[in-house]
């Protein structure tokens, strides 16, 4: 069984501009500089019916123990995001391609109506398929995942402020 982590935070805008946001180029740029470390640029295709993101990303592996490092290797996987625009509340899932068959990384993400405002959640499941090792080194990496999507969210609640530049 997977291991979850889960993230949720509130916002003072429309589950609309909060999808716009989520899925504009310049915001994804500057997160993917700001917490990713690459300055690789995402993609975004939209039709009528939903939201397709490819994003490359460098995940942060500087404390994952040296044991489990060759599961992980540089860290590089690209995240690819589908956003449903048919359903309301706002649902989409993602999945990580990891490179790495033992692992699996991905999640769903919803934003709700929330007061006049906004909530937007993310739930992380990784799973590693190593009999013994797999379960321990989910656990060791539930954590970081944890705080990954918490300051993620950190930087969403910074840009919409305005406190962030913008990429020229």
């Amino acid at each position: 069984m997977p291991t979850t982590v889960q993230a949720e935070e509130s916002y003072r805008c429309s589950p609309r501009h909060l999808l716009d946001v989520l899925t504009d180029q310049a915001f994804l740029t500057a997160r993917g500089l700001r917490l990713a470390g690459t300055a690789d640029l995402p993609t975004v295709d939209r039709n009528d019916d939903e939201v397709r993101l490819t994003i490359p990303r460098l995940l942060p592996v500087e404390e994952v123990p040296a044991p489990f490092r060759k599961l992980v290797g540089d860290g590089r996987v690209v995240q690819r995001d589908v956003w449903s625009l048919s359903e309301v509340p706002i649902r989409g899932h993602w999945v990580a391609e990891t490179g790495r068959s033992s692992i699996e990384l991905g999640g769903t993400m919803q934003i709700s109506g929330l007061n006049g405002g906004s909530s937007y959640s993310v739930t992380a499941r990784i799973a590693v398929g190593i009999p013994l090792l797999g379960r321990p080194a989910e656990k060791l990496a539930a954590p970081s995942l944890a705080e990954l999507l918490a300051t993620e969210q950190r930087f969403l609640t910074d840009w919409l402020s305005g406190s962030i530049e913008r990429p020229s």
